[in-house]
């Protein structure tokens, strides 16, 4: 497992369609719904640098590009935007593919190149574009995921977090070899059979935790949807967790 926790919260990236929605209620105040979609727009801003960094290869088009397309989530272009409508994350590579393709078709037409050569080198750098934005948006919800588990152990004072994280610190190691490792550094002595009891309960609520998280970016409790998401990202592994 991955974690990439230094600067972020659980309460700053968490996926909430009921948010994305509340930022476009033509109900709420302008300068209220303005600002949570700011807010929003922080969250994804890395995978949509990135995205657009791959598309044009060029970090001032991909800024200035970036620029833009906050420019027109922040002032609510993307208020269509619904759980029914598909995975958010669809909508808004969507979204970053339709500006990427405009910023190309004026590319083409001021420096006078062949349209039809442009488009098709632009759909096979798409191709891996999307696996990329795949990969990120992976990495994103493994890193809530993780967050969420250390904001469980610091409620509840248990010690999962800490343990399956010492876990991938040391992946080839024995329950004794991470029982020494854990005093090491907590300075508190445990079995080897309390690593593995507390390692079961940690996967478990990891897996937990990733499968809800995964229901509120789908906004869906849908098994067969999750499952599906689970898949598609590769973090079925985590999910499938032996008691």
């Amino acid at each position: 497992m991955s974690s990439s926790l230094d600067n972020k919260r659980l309460s700053s990236i968490s996926t909430d369609w009921e948010k994305v929605l509340a930022a476009h209620d033509d109900k709420s105040p302008e300068h209220e719904a303005a600002k949570l979609r700011g807010e929003i727009f922080r969250q994804y801003s890395k995978c949509v640098q990135q995205y657009l960094l791959g598309a044009t290869r060029c970090h001032h088009a991909a800024e200035d590009l970036t620029q833009e397309f906050a420019l027109r989530f922040v002032r609510g272009d993307f208020k269509n935007a619904s759980p029914d409508r598909g995975r958010f994350r669809d909508y808004l590579k969507t979204s970053l593919r339709n500006l990427a393709n405009d910023h190309f078709r004026s590319q083409t037409v001021k420096e006078d190149i062949d349209l039809m050569d442009s488009f098709q080198n632009v759909a096979a750098t798409f191709d891996s574009l999307d696996a990329d934005f795949s990969e990120h948006w992976r990495q994103r919800v493994l890193s809530i995921t993780w967050q969420a588990l250390k904001q469980f152990e610091n409620e509840k004072q248990t010690r999962y977090y800490s343990v399956l994280f010492l876990r991938t610190e040391h992946p080839t190691s024995s329950s004794q070899e991470l029982a020494r490792e854990y005093q090491k550094e907590t300075g508190t002595e445990v079995s080897a059979d309390w690593i593995r009891q507390t390692l079961r309960r940690a996967r478990l609520k990891f897996a937990e935790l990733l499968t809800q998280e995964i229901g509120r970016t789908l906004k869906s409790s849908s098994k067969t949807e999750i499952n599906d998401e689970l898949a598609e990202l590769g973090l079925k592994k985590y999910v499938e967790t032996k008691e």
